[in-house]
């Protein structure tokens, strides 16, 4: 069994750069799951975590951001949302993965004003999202302290990473 990748971090904290760099120094063959954005009806986000489970558990799957992790965080500010359920957050704690927190650089500017826009996001979430981004940077920091192995900035060294996930990927 091969421990899954996961990228998690506030919009605009170069997550998808990351990615694009880490995938890039690696032989071909390795998967990407791109984030699909907000619950797109009642219950998704446990449908999605359960067929991520059945399909990914243990592949060496690398995800752009995972439902389990981001959704119970960005629920927080959306009014309504109810995020995931307990048994898709525990059935998703259960897995082996390495985490990657990737953390905004203060000394690079607001984050939100170099965000890419990603498929399924709305105006409506992108200004929830900038209006809550030190609340949002508050959850993400609270996650990391109990969850993430390796923290990463804009700026960092991407090698660094690269190596990280080329040795995880490797077992």
């Amino acid at each position: 069994m091969t421990l899954n990748v996961i990228f998690e971090g506030n919009d605009g904290t170069g997550k998808s750069t990351l990615i694009k760099e880490v995938i890039a120094s690696m032989p071909p063959g390795h998967r990407v799951i791109h984030s699909e954005g907000p619950e797109k009806y009642d219950g998704e986000i446990d449908t999605r975590i359960h067929a991520y489970h059945n399909r990914h558990a243990g592949q060496g799957v690398i995800f752009d951001r995972h439902p389990a992790v981001s959704e119970m965080i960005y629920s927080e500010i959306r009014i309504g949302a109810p995020g995931p359920s307990l048994a898709s957050i525990n059935l998703f704690y259960n897995e082996s993965n390495l985490f990657i927190y990737c953390r905004p650089n203060p000394s690079r500017g607001h984050p939100m004003d170099s965000h890419v826009r990603e498929e399924g996001e709305s105006d409506n979430h992108i200004q929830q999202v900038r209006d809550n981004y030190n609340r949002l940077l508050e959850l993400y920091d609270d996650w990391a302290l109990n969850y993430a192995n390796v923290i990463y900035r804009i700026g960092d060294s991407k090698d660094r990473i690269c190596k990280i996930v080329q040795n995880t990927l490797r077992r």
